[in-house]
């Protein structure tokens, strides 16, 4: 038995590993697969305990209420947070699709925040808001950072609620 550990390394042309297949510290585990991108962050690697997947993460979203009554929701004339969610960010782009709705006689609008930043076009409801673009200007600095996700909603006319209930949302490669 020996304490060397076989595995291999490729190296990109600016020397940074691109792919290894070795343990980084002494274990009795197979080694893990794992890719990197040219800034050294690793964003997917093997499962070596139980198999599957280790990173990147993927999540799923749970099962989401039908009922309009229990959405999000605002009677306020003012731009209201009314769901709010905070993510990692290991992609550059980002996709959410949210549907709308409104109570009779009841015009709103909703929009979405990522950190306090608008993000996409503002949809009046009914219309749904589907989107898929960057998540940030400088993903490259905020790689692995939080990123503050906020519904926000407003009747525009009318007394009475606008609703809004994200079903999807998901990172994306560029």
């Amino acid at each position: 038995m020996s304490d060397t550990e076989y595995g291999m390394e490729i190296k990109r042309q600016s020397g940074k590993t691109a792919l290894s297949i070795r343990n980084v510290v002494t274990g009795t585990y197979d080694q893990a697969v794992r890719i990197f991108d040219p800034y050294g962050n690793e964003v997917l690697s093997d499962d070596v305990v139980t198999g599957g997947l280790a990173r990147p993460w993927l999540p799923m979203l749970p099962p989401q209420d039908l009922g309009t009554a229990r959405r999000p929701q605002t009677n306020q004339t003012a731009w209201t947070a009314i769901a709010r969610s905070s993510n990692p960010i290991f992609q550059p782009k980002m996709r959410i699709q949210i549907v709308t709705a409104a109570a009779a006689g009841v015009t709103g609008q909703i929009r979405v925040m990522v950190d306090d930043v608008q993000w996409g076009d503002i949809v009046t409801t009914p219309t749904s808001f589907d989107r898929t673009a960057a998540i940030t200007p400088d993903f490259g600095a905020r790689f692995g950072s939080t990123a503050k996700i906020e519904v926000q909603a407003k009747v525009t006319a009318g007394t009475g609620l606008v609703y809004a209930q994200p079903l999807l949302m998901y990172g994306t490669q560029s």
